[in-house]
């Protein structure tokens, strides 16, 4: 990911502007500093893009998330896939 804009209002190629998913965080030390309430499109994944930390994993189909057994199973299936970066 090279950056990371919140409702972009530039008219972008197919396949390069959707971000219809959620988080997976080894280290929640990010939002350390966050304000309470935000929200974490606005400034915590702008700054990780900017730092070199934010990665996607990209399927063709959907999962989903509306309960807290969902969300575990996914967790689960994608943390895998989850790389640690160096300076985090």
């Amino acid at each position: 990911v090279e950056n990371f804009t919140e409702k972009p209002t530039m008219t972008l190629p197919f396949g390069q502007g959707i971000h219809a998913g959620l988080g997976i965080f080894k280290n929640l030390s990010i939002f350390k500093d966050a304000e309470i309430p935000s929200n974490p499109e606005n400034k915590i994944y702008p700054k990780l893009a900017e730092n070199n930390q934010l990665g996607t994993y990209i399927v063709n189909d959907w999962q989903s998330v509306n309960t807290p057994d969902e969300y575990s199973r996914i967790k689960k299936k994608f943390a895998s896939h989850v790389e640690p970066y160096p300076n985090s």
